[in-house]
């Protein structure tokens, strides 16, 4: 009869190994969260001027439930209206850096394009602004001052909520 072979024993993996695996492990981690934060920066926009943002957000976070929907529904209301006037300058905005980067500078593209951007920019900031009177009036004076800190508060540039 055949005598049977001893097991061999069980293949430890080194410390230093297990180590080695979490760190990589880790640092892919880190890096798809720093792609998925460049998604969704690209795909909200960089640099689309808003009346509002994180200052407004927080205001509007803290109002009672009955306060916010009415508010919220007037903000949406407006973004569509304004959605026509984003693409408008974000053409504006690509024509004019275009005109930059042509071989040769075309001096009167790239004020035409610029004056354009200037414009919309202006009707799309007049027209946020429209809806300011209609929050008011259903906020108390101490919402009101609040909601007046929030409008003047600057929003954030640099690394995080700036431009490109």
């Amino acid at each position: 009869m055949s005598t049977p072979t001893p097991a061999a024993p069980p293949v430890r993996t080194a410390r230093w190994v297990k180590i080695v695996l979490t760190l990589s492990v880790a640092l892919n981690l880190l890096i798809i969260g720093i792609a998925a934060g460049v998604a969704w920066k690209f795909r909200h926009g960089f640099d689309t001027p808003r009346l509002g943002g994180p200052p407004l957000a927080r205001f509007i976070r803290r109002l009672p439930e009955e306060k916010r929907t009415p508010i919220r529904e007037v903000m949406r209301e407006r973004r569509d209206a304004m959605r026509p006037l984003r693409r408008q300058m974000q053409e504006a905005r690509r024509t004019m850096i275009e005109a930059l980067r042509a071989d040769t500078f075309d001096r009167a593209a790239f004020e035409q394009a610029a004056t354009n951007y200037i414009d919309t920019l202006t009707t799309l900031r007049r027209q946020a602004l429209t809806y300011v009177p209609q929050v008011a009036e259903g906020l108390s004076v101490a919402e009101r001052a609040d909601l007046a800190d929030a409008l003047m508060r600057p929003r954030r540039r640099g690394r995080r909520g700036g431009n490109r």
